[in-house]
């Protein structure tokens, strides 16, 4: 028998309910910080759940946020310039004023 000649695959990272149900609360603040008008609403769904994949992520890099970034970008470029404003600040809060420039 060979002990270690197979190593086992790395497990997916599990996320605590309590996790998951704080990035739920963080969407919906975001959601309400931006203020979004009806026919920015439409975006929204799709940013949603690319946050909710980020929050998933067992690193959050450039790689992870250029994945994020289509979804949010329709979103932005409808923003006006105060959404625009608390957008950016909503980045910088999260800590990925480094990847601003990919919105």
């Amino acid at each position: 028998m060979s002990f270690g000649a197979e190593t086992a695959a790395p497990q997916p990272k599990k996320i605590s309910m309590f996790q998951s149900a704080m990035s739920e609360v963080a969407i919906m603040r975001y959601r309400a910080a931006l203020k979004l008008k009806a026919e920015q609403a439409k975006y929204w769904p799709a940013v949603a759940s690319a946050l909710r994949v980020l929050a998933r992520e067992p690193q959050v890099n450039e790689a992870a946020v250029r994945r994020f970034a289509p979804a949010a970008s329709a979103l932005f470029a409808s923003l006006d310039e105060d959404q625009k404003r608390t957008a950016m600040s909503l980045v910088q809060r999260a800590g990925l004023q480094q990847y601003a420039s990919l919105f």
